[in-house]
């Protein structure tokens, strides 16, 4: 019997994935989940179950959930003695799918978040005894600024970031590739931008796409736009991710690899995206504005000049639309020809954007 312990089973791609596991496996589930804002760990794995919605088969799922409280941040995962003792003699999969996605938090913060906690869950790996396969999810945002498409391999070069969290990110693949090199059976997910589940729609929680959806019906923007017409946005749906990780952690051949989970080459126009969004918001009585577009320079100074009389929720979208103008400076792309190659001799399909983009914006607009 499979034991897999996942991290980060609150957040979009780990509730997926774990719900993955309890209606396609027979796997039994630890979940490693720390308390926040007074709710207790077994009160967040209630709101799991309400989000999955098993139905008829939510009792025999729940037979398989062990939840642990800790902290992937914190040495040992702020396991106690006793809980790492079990983990470490029970496992045989290790999922890390916990991370904080902020842009702007210090780096010394961000790389606590990131590179303290992929240390801890491969300390985990060191001590079990039954280990099989170790997934480690990372994101393309660790190529950072280049002027060539991400290749699906380790990347040593130095280079500059768009934020923290791609610099904790690489500096966390670091620590990963060490792992790989004394021989532990590590592989590496890089995500693109993670949308909802393709078929649905369905997330556990709204992502930065969300708000770049928000920006795209122009109506925060009062229809003014920076220039869209080279910019590309490479987004994945959920289930794509999680169908990565399912396949790899069964597949002890794929240890060492680095998988690109995104859409590389059919990556979507922010100008298509923009008529996806805006015709949405119309289907569904809301406003949506496009007056003109600015020049890039033009349009970060009457962004600035906006903000200064904006309130708190105001500074705060403004912040994100810093985000989002630093990487419209830049023509991201992505390889995944070699992922793409895996995934069909598994039989995993590989959808485009225009195949579910629509159910994701509605799902996310309802």
């Amino acid at each position: 019997m499979s034991t897999y312990l996942v991290t980060g089973s609150t957040g979009v791609v780990g509730s997926a994935f774990v719900e993955r596991l309890l209606r396609e496996t027979t796997a039994n589930v630890v979940l490693v989940i720390r308390t926040k804002k007074d709710q207790a760990p077994n009160e967040r794995l209630e709101a799991l179950l309400r989000f999955w919605a098993l139905g008829p088969d939510e009792a025999a799922a729940r037979a398989r959930v062990t939840v642990l409280p800790g902290d992937t941040e914190a040495p040992r995962l702020g396991l106690s003695a006793a809980h790492w003792e079990r983990a470490a003699s029970s496992l045989t999969h290790l999922v890390h799918a916990a991370a904080i996605v902020k842009m702007t938090l210090p780096i010394e913060e961000a790389r606590r978040a990131a590179v303290s906690s992929v240390q801890n869950v491969l300390a985990l790996a060191r001590d079990s005894r039954s280990l099989q396969k170790v997934e480690l999810v990372s994101t393309v945002g660790i190529g950072g600024r280049r002027s060539e498409p991400l290749p699906e391999e380790w990347v040593e070069t130095p280079r500059t970031f768009h934020n923290t969290y791609e610099e904790a990110k690489a500096d966390a693949e670091k620590v990963a590739h060490q792992a790989v090199l004394e021989g532990l059976p590590v592989t590496i997910h890089r995500p693109s931008m993670v949308v909802g589940d393709s078929r649905t729609g369905k997330a556990i929680a709204p992502q930065i796409f969300s708000y770049l959806c928000d920006f795209l019906t122009g109506v925060r923007v009062h229809g003014v736009f920076p220039p869209l017409t080279r910019a590309r946005l490479d987004v994945v749906p959920v289930d794509w991710v999680t169908g990565l990780l399912l396949t790899s952690s069964q597949e002890p051949s794929w240890a060492g690899r680095i998988l690109h989970a995104c859409s590389g080459d059919d990556s979507v126009p922010l100008t298509e995206l923009r008529e996806r969004v805006q015709r949405i918001a119309r289907q569904q009585g809301r406003r949506a504005l496009h007056r003109v577009t600015l020049p890039l320079g033009v349009f970060r100074t009457v962004s600035t000049l906006s903000r200064k009389v904006a309130g708190a929720k105001g500074r705060q979208a403004a912040k994100l639309l810093d985000i989002l103008l630093a990487y419209l400076e830049d023509d991201q792309r992505f390889e995944n020809r070699k992922t793409l190659e895996l995934a069909a001799s598994k039989g995993l399909r590989f959808l485009k954007p225009p195949e579910y983009l629509d159910a994701v914006l509605q799902y996310r607009s309802g």
